[in-house]
């Protein structure tokens, strides 16, 4: 499952959510979780600035292969006589 970490003010805007805190209530509406568009359309436009953005929650289909887990599913194969 996806998990939100604190966002590093030194990485890009990539596929995912941002927790955003700002007083902006157009085209954002306050605080709250945005989609990386939004939040790419808002740094271009100077309508926030990136330390306003607190969290970021990547999907797991974007992580390295090493960060991924893999579970061991062991296959149990029975011999019906």
């Amino acid at each position: 499952m996806d998990e939100p970490e604190v966002f590093d003010k030194a990485s890009v805007i990539i596929e995912g959510l941002y927790y955003i805190e700002t007083d902006s209530y157009f085209p954002l509406r306050g605080n709250g979780w945005y989609y990386h568009s939004l939040v790419q359309y808002n740094i271009v436009k100077i309508i926030i600035l990136l330390p306003k953005i607190m969290s970021n929650m990547l999907s797991i289909l974007l992580q390295p292969l090493n960060m991924i887990i893999i579970m061991d599913l062991s296959i149990t194969v029975m011999t019906i006589y």
